[in-house]
């Protein structure tokens, strides 16, 4: 998967240097889907100009699409949340992507947001990833929620995935 992020991320990023109307632009994350060779990725100015890119992944080559995306229609429920939760797998994010979705997180979990097991996969990434709330204000100079206590329990979370996998699998919610 490094690799492929690798590529998809030289390839935005010489889009963007090359477009006159972008160069203001930079990579806030990378979503890679490995079974169906898709992946995702939103650039942004950190204000109101957002792009999202879409990408078909082969062996020697890499398709992309991209388009712009009105700030009024982004939100992290649909251009990440539901992605996670529907297969695919953060390749990369921002520094200030992070910390942009932890002030989400703290301000509309759980009550405000539908696909919490994309929450819950977004967590298990930060965890896995050293991504925390000291690393978050030691790279980006602000102060950020704690977000890891909006888990109820101290089990780890994959086991919560699976738990929530196995119920849905027997029919029940």
């Amino acid at each position: 998967m490094e690799k492929d992020v690798n590529r998809i991320k030289e390839m935005i990023e010489d889009f963007l240097i090359g477009d006159i109307d972008n160069k203001d632009k930079v990579i806030d994350y990378i979503l890679i889907e490995k079974e169906s060779n898709d992946a995702m990725a939103i650039a942004s100015d950190g204000l109101e100009k957002i792009i999202g890119f879409n990408f078909g992944i082969e062996e020697e080559s890499l398709s992309m699409g991209y388009s712009d995306i009105p700030e009024w229609e982004f939100d992290l429920e649909g251009y990440l949340f539901q992605c996670l939760e529907s297969g695919f797998e953060i390749g990369y994010m921002s520094d200030n992507t992070h910390s942009g979705v932890w002030n989400i997180i703290d301000m509309y979990y759980p009550t405000d947001i539908l696909y919490k097991n994309g929450v819950t996969k977004y967590l298990q990434y930060c965890l896995d990833n050293g991504i925390t709330k000291k690393y978050l204000e030691s790279k980006t100079g602000s102060s950020v929620p704690d977000v890891m206590k909006c888990l109820k329990n101290k089990e780890p979370l994959n086991m919560n995935l699976k738990k929530e996998k196995k119920r849905k699998e027997r029919g029940g919610r």
